[in-house]
């Protein structure tokens, strides 16, 4: 009973950091990103940004930090639909987005 019991809080926890992980993703660089190429009209790149631009940020976590997420990035990809959004989003727009009750969740909701 106690190894079954290990065995679920392990499973549970580590569930728990992988969703962690990718809510962290999606507010500090994914939705920002969103948020920059919306505001730039460039609409195509928005779609682009969950897969082309996750596949760039997942890349520079994996090999700078040694930061695995859930998902995995295709290291073959072309590098497009990231930005440096820091330099073009305002703070006031940074703060909003980075807020803990926005935190995992799309800059429209």
């Amino acid at each position: 009973a106690s190894a079954e019991a290990h065995r679920r809080l392990w499973e549970a926890s580590f569930a728990f950091a992988d969703e962690w992980k990718e809510k962290a993703l999606t507010t500090v660089f994914l939705e920002p990103t969103k948020m920059y190429y919306a505001a730039s009209g460039d609409h195509r790149l928005v779609e682009n940004v969950e897969v082309h631009g996750a596949s760039v940020y997942l890349a520079v976590l994996m090999s700078t930090l040694g930061v695995s997420c859930p998902r995995l990035p295709f290291m073959l990809d072309a590098p497009f639909a990231a930005v440096s959004f820091l330099d073009a989003l305002d703070a006031d727009q940074m703060a909003e987005l980075w807020l803990e009750e926005h935190f995992g969740k799309p800059y429209q909701a």
